[in-house]
């Protein structure tokens, strides 16, 4: 592939943040067997949905008591954009990006861009946006979860929480629907607080890495 002069011309630290980050967010969205797609259409979703000016820096991603609604937001516009965007699968259907993979592709850019960084050199209001920002959910975490309730909850609440990771509603994260994807998020988030932790250390028991 040739690459035309002006590109590589323009090319700066912005687009180079964005590349990465969309390339990091489509392989992992795109994983899911009902929803394969390529990285090139993960990217121009993302810009679709007016996300590539995020690779700016902070001062585009929005404060802390705007985020979830924002984020809902953005995961409903990417699902819509997808059915314009997406090549149909070889047998003529449409791939099922669902409000599930919208979150997995908006989550992981967001992670890539913002959560890895150092923290130490992040002011405060900065260090508070990335504490806000939504872990990504996928198969291993989730079962990662179920499997150590002990280190996650009193010996009061296992009984109960155990059916509630267990319920078959939460057991497919490509299949999500907003409901869905909200049940989960929603009871990360209770655990974090408990902790008194951000949402980004529930990753602490993602063994994706190993």
């Amino acid at each position: 592939m040739k690459i035309k002069k002006e590109n590589i011309e323009k090319y700066g630290q912005e687009e180079h943040v964005f590349r990465y980050a969309a390339w990091a967010a489509s392989t992992a969205a795109g994983a899911s067997q009902k929803c394969r797609f390529k990285v090139s259409k993960g990217l121009k979703l993302l810009e679709e949905a007016d996300l590539n000016k995020l690779a700016k820096g902070f001062h585009y991603l929005v404060d802390v008591k705007d985020f979830d609604i924002w984020h809902d937001e953005k995961c409903e516009e990417l699902t819509k954009k997808a059915k314009e965007i997406l090549n149909d699968t070889k047998s003529g259907e449409k791939p099922r990006f669902t409000y599930g993979v919208a979150a997995k592709l908006l989550n992981c850019y967001l992670k890539t861009i913002f959560v890895t960084q150092f923290i130490g050199s992040l002011s405060a209001n900065e260090r508070e946006k990335v504490s806000a920002i939504h872990p990504p959910i996928d198969r291993l975490l989730l079962n990662s979860i179920k499997t150590n309730l002990k280190q996650i909850y009193a010996d009061s609440e296992i009984e109960e929480k155990r059916k509630f990771w267990k319920s078959k509603d939460i057991q497919s994260w490509s299949l999500y629907e907003a409901r869905d994807y909200k049940k989960v998020i929603g009871e990360i988030k209770q655990i974090q607080e408990k902790r008194n932790q951000p949402l980004w250390k529930i990753e602490a028991f993602w063994p994706g890495h190993q």
